[in-house]
């Protein structure tokens, strides 16, 4: 999680410093940059109760048996 955590921090500092020399407005990309470092740190923090094959299962076993006519 630390690891995440200043992958995200030495990114940040990067864009910040890009997008100020090219009078880029920050604020967007804070709320961007905000969300996906707290949905992956969620995603780590749960991730041996989160199964990626369950939320594909539930999407899509409708159209499955829709299509196996079950």
């Amino acid at each position: 999680m630390i690891i995440i955590a200043i992958a995200y921090i030495v990114i940040i500092t990067y864009e910040v410093y890009y997008m100020k020399r090219r009078s880029v407005p920050i604020k967007p990309y804070v709320v961007l940059y905000g969300f996906m470092f707290i949905a992956s740190e969620l995603l780590y923090f749960f991730k041996d109760e989160f199964q990626l094959i369950t939320l594909i299962k539930v999407l899509f076993a409708p159209i499955e048996s829709i299509l196996l006519f079950k």
